[in-house]
């Protein structure tokens, strides 16, 4: 239940560093010292957090999703460490291996942020009455930040599925056996198939993963931002 959590685990810190960093830099300039809910601003500096946060995490996720598929090298030797998997896949693969996903990665994950931003930034603000919030200098209500960024997950997550479905089958193409020209054919192989249900598989799964993990993120960087400052 834990195979691939090292790969995670070692990209999710300078990937989110540069993530967080990138979207509370963007949003105070294109917010220019304007109170009140700025949606646009809000999803644009989500979309550029993201090419800097997928720049750096793409490359682990494959590697998490080949362990996670008890894939195994040439040799046959299962892939058990972060290392040993890297390594195996580079052998097999090369280097472009790591980013065959990185276009369908940004094509996914740009317009879940862009959503995921806006709708958190727009609960948060409905949570909290405008007196009360950090951001107008009143208390701080971890509860809200909770609820605001798991409602926003969870709802990016269940929009984005069929984006997300393709990104897996092209990341885990080598080890399953089955190769695509790239995204396109990914997806017109797939509904030739599979049929159009198929780009919902995993809905569920999905957003039940990240209703908690962002509550989880959202809540614990407001609180060290707020600690921090």
């Amino acid at each position: 239940m834990f195979r691939g959590v090292s790969a995670q685990f070692s990209g999710c810190g300078p990937a989110h560093a540069a993530y967080f960093s990138c979207y509370e830099g963007l949003k105070q300039t294109f917010i220019a010292g304007r109170s009140g809910h700025h949606p646009a601003a809000h999803a644009a500096a989500g979309g550029f957090a993201t090419l800097a946060h997928d720049g750096l995490m793409t490359p682990f996720d494959v590697v998490k999703q080949r362990m996670q598929l008890d894939a195994a090298d040439a040799k046959g030797q299962r892939y058990r460490r972060f290392v040993q998997c890297a390594r195996g896949v580079y052998r097999a693969e090369g280097a472009s291996a790591f980013f065959l996903s990185l276009q369908t990665t940004l094509v996914m994950n740009i317009p879940y942020q862009m959503c995921q931003f806006a709708t958190y930034e727009a609960i948060k603000l409905a949570l909290s009455r405008e007196e009360t919030a950090v951001e107008y200098g009143g208390t701080f209500t971890p509860v809200i930040n909770f609820a605001a960024g798991g409602l926003a997950g969870g709802t990016a997550a269940a929009f984005t599925t069929p984006l997300d479905m393709v990104k897996t089958r092209l990341q885990t193409q080598g080890a399953s056996g089955q190769r695509y020209g790239g995204a396109v054919d990914a997806v017109r192989t797939i509904q030739a198939r599979e049929g159009s249900s198929a780009f919902l598989k995993g809905m569920g799964p999905r957003v039940l993963f990240h209703v908690p993990s962002m509550a989880i993120c959202w809540s614990t960087y407001e609180s060290m931002k707020y600690v921090l400052t």
